[in-house]
């Protein structure tokens, strides 16, 4: 491109910075550990509480209160 006349500058630029930043996504990804979190295998997920409207007025919401502890 650097003898083409009817080329733009700032594509070689923009090239060159792309490059360079995909490479520091990649040289990130590859150097750094996940971090932990959610539930482990056998444990329940955190309890879903809070306001919930009912049409009328707002009223106390758990959702454990709609599941089942035993599947017997």
């Amino acid at each position: 491109m650097k003898h083409d006349t009817e080329a733009d500058v700032r594509t070689d630029t923009a090239i060159k910075v792309a490059a360079l930043f995909f490479a520091a996504m990649m040289f990130l990804a590859f150097t750094t550990d996940p971090i932990r979190t959610g539930t482990q295998e056998g444990d329940r997920a955190p309890d879903l509480t809070g306001m919930a409207y009912n049409g009328s007025g707002w009223s106390n919401f758990e959702m454990s209160d709609y599941l089942t502890t035993n599947w017997t």
